[in-house]
């Protein structure tokens, strides 16, 4: 039995990631999929539109057999940590042979080309550079990669996708994993600029159809007019007021010293979120890592926080095996009461960020505490 791993975010899950775990296990050959899945956070520093175990829940009913949970700690990190994060719990289960994801390229070759030269100190020592002059991480770490390879592979366009893939394929030589990185090149993305074509929508533009009550079945391989909608705007005032009334006298997780006192500044001068996020900007800071920073920040995430847990979202029969099978199965948490983890565990995060979830539920009796303690995983039936 081959078993494939994906590193993924589902939010929401559309045809298209239908269409990457149907065609990851007809190329390689698999009969079984397990994902990393990012919980409540996603690496946007944003909250997922939908609860992670109905998520989890459509992966398995459409290709997916375990869904396992990556840590919030992860989520709200660099896409380097991000990827480091997700590769580890995929290593901790183990018996995981392939790890496949999506580009826009579909070059593996090519990416795995990019990771190589990531490794070297003269491509760091670049990218640093280029950040001191004002530019972000990821737009130094592209125009690097141009600098650094060779002509034998052209004229190249790097999509945040394929830089996310290097990513992966970097955190598999870190980790020592054994699973051998694959990619799936996206479906149809690279002519239709991001816009709908077909059945096919990427999920920032599903999402954008969720928030304006727009019509987006048909990009969807289930039925979601009945789910509960997570807007973080709900909790515009909790974040808003945290950070006015709060005092600069620490780092923040993710920053350089001193953006505790950007984000505090942005918060007074801000009457909306938007404004609060676009406020803290700069040529160095994207929003996304604005976004990232400030939960850092509102949930007090610690830099020596460990991995010492394996937590499935949902699962089917074959994932009940694989879960039965896992060289780490002492680590798997079924029932969040029973956790007796390290006190510097990064699992306090995960209940932290789902009861932050809920209360930007859009109806507001579904806005409780302790989802994690009653809500099980989702076993699907074969």
């Amino acid at each position: 039995m081959k078993t494939l791993g994906i590193v993924c975010e589902y939010n929401p899950f559309h045809n298209g990631h239908k269409y990457h775990i149907a065609e990851s296990k007809r190329l390689l050959g698999c009969d079984t999929a397990v994902c990393a899945m990012s919980g409540s956070l996603v690496q946007r520093g944003e909250i997922a539109v939908f609860d992670k175990w109905t998520r989890a829940k459509n992966a398995v009913e459409n290709g997916a057999d375990l869904v396992l949970e990556i840590p919030a700690f992860f989520c709200l990190q660099s896409g380097e940590k991000y990827a480091y994060g997700a590769v580890s719990v995929l290593n901790l289960l183990g018996n995981v042979d392939y790890l496949s994801f999506g580009s826009e390229c579909g070059d593996i070759d090519f990416l795995q080309k990019i990771a190589e030269i990531k490794r070297k100190k003269s491509f760091n020592d670049t990218v640093k550079t280029l950040m001191q002059s004002g530019m972000s991480y990821p737009s130094a770490t592209e125009k690097a990669i141009g600098k650094f390879l060779d002509n034998s592979f052209g004229e190249r366009i790097f999509s945040p996708n394929d830089l996310l893939g290097v990513e992966y394929i970097s955190a598999v030589y870190k980790t020592k994993s054994k699973m051998r990185p694959v990619t799936v090149k996206r479906h149809l993305t690279e002519h239709s600029g991001g816009k709908p074509v077909g059945n096919f929508a990427s999920a920032s533009e599903i999402r954008k159809m969720i928030f304006e009550g727009a019509d987006f079945d048909k990009f969807l391989p289930y039925c979601a007019k009945n789910y509960e909608i997570f807007d973080e705007n709900n909790a515009e005032s909790l974040i808003l007021g945290y950070f006015r009334l709060k005092c600069a006298e620490k780092n923040i997780l993710g920053g350089e010293p001193g953006m505790a006192n950007r984000l505090i500044k942005s918060a007074k001068i801000s009457n909306s979120l938007d404004e609060f996020y676009k406020n803290a900007l700069s040529k160095r800071y994207t929003e996304s890592r604005i976004k990232r920073m400030s939960k850092c920040a509102f949930f007090d995430i610690k830099k020596n926080s460990v991995l010492d847990y394996i937590r499935p979202l949902a699962m089917n029969e074959r994932g009940r095996k694989l879960l039965k099978n896992s060289p780490g199965k002492n680590l798997i948490v079924t029932k969040t009461a029973d956790f007796n983890g390290s006190k510097n565990s990064m699992f306090k995060y995960d209940i932290l960020a789902t009861d932050f979830a809920y209360l930007c539920a859009n109806d507001k009796t579904k806005r409780m505490s302790g989802a994690d303690f009653y809500t099980p995983p989702v076993y699907i039936k074969n």
